[in-house]
């Protein structure tokens, strides 16, 4: 009885009802400096529980601990990273928001290699800006495969940045659950995975060609600062402006129409559908944007 009556003693140190005023409000303003991620009161019994983990590992009695840990101890950004890796959201799936990937499929791809005919510029660059496990950057492969095969003649990449780094590990493996595929087309399986075997044998891989298309990095999309230059013909960010607050929102769009091409396309979450991104971007309609302006050369 007295095991039992001090574990659950344990857990309800770590619980929502546990955690003072002063630490919760810490936490959030600590994680909103280092991620941007706002999280309202509401959130208080989600953070507990996500951070609940990391205390646990540490050694350490409640959250108070752990904020002094982060500030003073946490000195190399370990910590940090664990943290960031904790509160962040990974639900992830192939072909998410199908309806992205049709317009990929029925008119972006059209339209890209009309310009390419009128300007002989076969390169394009797709951005995935909150890639989590990496089935955006492959879904957006796929269908770039599927309509240019070998891609004889053109320059095509796509890059993967989340600022989580466990789920950059999985997406760079581009090894899956078999279940994960269990809903694409028999083809789509069949061609652009391989089937584990051993200790491999309820999973499947990307295929090489489709991992060499894209490239995985570390990125905090709230930076102020992005350590990469250039434009690209299509960004997806779906479901990450959720996170933030309207102002970081509204700047945040601010440089994503900066980083598209002229005419290139933004691709939102269902529920970022928000009327002020028209001082932005063109909607085109189901969360999809469009970059005015004339064509450029991508140079």
């Amino acid at each position: 009885m007295s095991v039992y009556t001090a574990r659950n003693t344990k857990h309800r140190e770590l619980s929502g009802d546990a955690i003072s005023t002063r630490a919760f409000e810490q936490l959030r303003d600590f994680i909103r400096a280092e991620s941007g991620i706002s999280l309202g009161s509401a959130k208080r019994d989600l953070l507990c529980s996500r951070l609940a983990r990391r205390i646990r590992h540490l050694g350490l009695r409640g959250y108070d601990e752990y904020y002094h840990h982060l500030l003073t101890v946490d000195r190399d950004g370990t910590e940090l990273q664990q943290m960031v890796n904790c509160v962040t959201t990974t639900k992830t799936d192939f072909f998410r928001e199908s309806h992205h990937f049709d317009f990929l499929r029925n008119h972006a791809i059209r339209q890209w290699r009309a310009n390419a005919a009128a300007t002989s510029n076969f390169k394009l660059r797709i951005w995935s800006t909150a890639c989590s496990r990496g089935h955006e950057p492959y879904s957006v492969a796929i269908t770039l495969m599927d309509h240019f095969g070998p891609r004889v003649g053109w320059d095509i990449k796509i890059l993967g940045t989340d600022i989580n780094t466990d789920v950059l590990e999985i997406a760079e493996r581009g090894i899956y659950p078999i279940e994960e595929i269990a809903d694409l087309p028999r083809e789509v399986r069949d061609r652009h995975f391989m089937k584990g075997t051993g200790r491999w044998v309820r999973t499947v891989r990307v295929r090489d060609e489709l991992r060499r298309m894209v490239a995985f990095r570390r990125l905090n999309i709230a930076a102020s600062d992005w350590p990469f230059q250039g434009a690209f013909n299509a960004i997806f960010c779906r479901n990450v402006m959720i996170y933030f607050d309207e102002p970081q929102q509204r700047q945040l769009v601010a440089k994503l129409s900066e980083r598209l091409e002229s005419g290139g396309n933004l691709f939102l979450g269902h529920s970022e559908n928000q009327s002020w991104l028209t001082n932005y971007v063109e909607p085109l309609g189901q969360t999809i944007y469009c970059k005015r302006g004339p064509l450029s050369t991508n140079d």
